[in-house]
């Protein structure tokens, strides 16, 4: 991710975080995230004069990106509800997709369903990941592995007796 789009996500992060955390908290959270970066940014630069060849082997963006989104989803298990955890990632997965971050959104819904595990209080929001899943295919003209996706989520509505979702 290029600085200032980083730069824009922390802070749509932040208000979303501010929902399920409390504004204080989120913010407490995000000056953290922020130490955390500019270290990392000075150790990066460090590595960066050492080698030409070790440059090949920095992380990703992406990766610096799932590393945020799992720091941000550690920080917050221990101080929500599952319930509320639950909506916050997939929360988290469809402000990846508008960002056009689909790896990441595709992990967060992946690790969503997996923490879900078939819990049927929680069959709406597991369908919703699905969808989600689903909208990221579809994106990426998988339409067959999209359509699969949509029917699962159908299984789901089905199960909690959604009709509208």
């Amino acid at each position: 991710m290029e600085q200032n789009k980083t730069a824009t996500l922390v802070k749509d992060i932040e208000g979303l975080l501010s929902n399920y955390l409390g504004k204080k908290e989120a913010e407490g959270f995000s000056k953290k995230l922020e130490k955390e970066n500019v270290s990392a940014v000075k150790k990066s630069k460090k590595f960066f004069t050492r080698s030409s060849d070790q440059v090949n082997s920095i992380i990703t963006e992406g990766a610096k990106g799932r590393e945020l989104i799992h720091s941000i989803i550690s920080f917050v298990q221990e101080r929500i509800s599952e319930e509320f955890l639950f909506k916050l990632m997939h929360d988290l997965s469809q402000l990846m997709i508008f960002n056009g971050e689909l790896d990441i959104a595709t992990e967060i819904c992946e690790d969503l369903i997996v923490k879900i595990g078939g819990n049927a209080n929680y069959s709406s929001v597991e369908a919703d990941a699905y969808l989600a899943l689903a909208k990221i295919a579809w994106s990426q003209a998988y339409w067959e592995l999209s359509i699969g996706y949509v029917q699962k989520a159908y299984e789901f509505y089905q199960i909690k007796g959604d009709h509208h979702g």
